[in-house]
């Protein structure tokens, strides 16, 4: 599977893939690997996911969720958003 069949359908998220895609490899190579649900992109470890939700309820109109591998534990509610972001 690659990045394009996983988002067939919702162009949203596909231009979001290659933004965040464009946007790590201009600081160095990322490895991008798409399974049935998401996209990782990852270095040593993973860097960023991507993902369609499947259950919009909790973010309807929520097209694509773009979660940040930081490396620690944040337990703060300060990353967390569901605002609507245009590409």
């Amino acid at each position: 599977l690659d990045p394009e069949r996983l988002f067939a359908g919702h162009p949203v998220a596909y231009e979001v893939y290659r933004v965040v895609h464009a946007m790590l490899e201009s600081v160095g190579p990322v490895a991008v690997r798409t399974t049935r649900t998401q996209v990782a992109f990852r270095r040593r470890r993973g860097l960023a996911y991507l993902w369609l939700p499947v259950v919009r309820a909790w973010a309807p109109g929520v097209e694509v969720v773009l979660s940040i591998g930081l490396g620690r534990h944040d337990d703060t509610d300060r990353g967390t958003s569901t605002q609507t972001t245009t590409v």
